[in-house]
């Protein structure tokens, strides 16, 4: 049993936005509240890359996050921080929807980047102050939820369909697997997924 429901809302919205849309990845140091973004990719409806960025994070990627994504130390060492593409960043997202793959996650990594360069606390002064007004008005719309009701794996314990991994999910939709865990490849991917469901089966919705 599974509930198309949300998917095929999430269909029709996409469908009615036109091409004012793009999917949204970040690779990041950790996972924890004081984690920060150390790459970001974009893309548009149709595939185009809109931005595959390596960020220098302010603080040192852990080996282990390494070990996940493949982005060192090294790698981050002349990258720009998040702050100085700000305006590259608002220009790609603003009046956009924001397809993302858990997008509560990336939402909540692009805040606590922004706040290590914003918020007094953090000594940074970088800028004058936080940028809300653009940022509060970003609109995100989340692949992972929907998904996980159309291929309806119930979880008992938890009384929801169980959550699937991006790389799951394409094996199950036949889809291939591009470049896991690189911001740029998890934006493909979602892609491919997304762009599944434009135009089921007669009969599948």
């Amino acid at each position: 049993m599974s509930d198309k429901n949300a998917l095929n809302k999430l269909m029709d919205d996409l469908v009615s936005r036109g091409n004012q849309w793009v999917v949204f990845d970040t690779e990041t140091t950790g996972l924890d509240g004081a984690a920060e973004i150390c790459q970001i990719g974009l893309l548009s409806p149709h595939g185009e890359v809109l931005m595959d960025q390596l960020i220098k994070p302010d603080d040192p990627i852990p080996a282990e996050a390494s070990r996940i994504h493949g982005i060192t130390n090294e790698m981050v060492k002349g990258a720009p921080r998040i702050w100085e593409l700000e305006h590259e960043i608002r220009a790609l997202m603003d009046g956009k929807l924001i397809v993302v793959y858990n997008a509560p996650f990336d939402e909540r990594m692009l805040i606590q980047s922004f706040m290590r360069t914003y918020n007094p606390d953090y000594g940074q002064g970088h800028a004058k102050s936080w940028p809300g007004r653009w940022f509060n008005n970003l609109e995100f719309a989340d692949v992972m939820i929907p998904y996980a009701d159309y291929y309806g794996d119930w979880n008992d314990y938890h009384g929801n369909y169980r959550w699937q991994s991006l790389t799951d999910a394409c094996r199950q939709q036949g889809l291939k697997i591009i470049d896991a865990h690189n911001a740029v490849g998890d934006c493909k991917m979602t892609l491919n997924l997304v762009s599944k469901f434009f135009f089921p089966p007669r009969g599948s919705r």
